[in-house]
């Protein structure tokens, strides 16, 4: 692919659901060959022939090269040069940006409940109220019941959800989670969420 081809790449926007497979396939450290750092084709057809085989996905070589560049123009994506092995890396921004698509993915499994609460209580300056706002949407979108102003209730395991939040969102020393026991009034709750009334 010429210069002029690689600028017209850029200008055309590349199929998103490809561009996050790539995104991620750099996050599991694809290994390619040394030939791949000098050949963007050979990069292409390596990466058509996994997501093909290996994921039955149908995307053509030019779609890839296509978000290759468009990876790497956003400063997702860097190719190593000076290693025997090279590979596909993420930069600083892609695992930012790697992050955020794995928080819009996220979900928290309903399991037997524990007879105990998670507290998720969080104090997120001002400077930062953009990530604030996304922080409580995602909170409700999780199915935690705002329990006061910056506190949030859930009754299930969540402290890997919310570590990987928190990171994405680059507030992890504003946000805090306590685990409690049962208090009383909390039958509510426990209706709520469909608790077990036995515990």
């Amino acid at each position: 692919m010429n210069r002029y081809q690689r600028k017209s790449s850029l200008r055309r926007s590349p199929d998103e659901k490809l561009s996050i497979y790539i995104l991620k396939m750099a996050g599991l450290g694809l290994a390619i060959t040394a030939a791949s750092l000098l050949s963007p084709t050979f990069l292409a057809n390596f990466i058509y022939r996994y997501l093909k085989y290996k994921l039955n996905q149908p995307f053509t070589k030019e779609q890839i090269q296509q978000s290759l560049y468009y990876l790497q123009h956003k400063q997702f994506i860097a190719f190593p040069a000076k290693q025997p092995l090279g590979k596909i890396i993420l930069t600083k921004l892609g695992k930012k940006r790697l992050r955020g698509l794995t928080m819009d993915e996220l979900t928290i499994k309903p399991v037997p409940w524990d007879g105990q609460w998670r507290f998720l209580t969080f104090d997120i300056p001002e400077k930062n109220k953009g990530a604030r706002h996304i922080f409580r949407a995602k909170l409700k979108e999780l199915g935690f019941f705002h329990f006061q102003r910056s506190v949030f209730l859930l009754p299930h395991p969540c402290q890997k959800e919310i570590d990987l939040i928190t990171r994405s969102l680059e507030i992890e020393p504003c946000v805090h989670l306590i685990t409690a026991k049962r208090f009383p009034g909390d039958k509510v709750l426990m209706k709520k969420f469909h608790l077990n009334k036995g515990l």
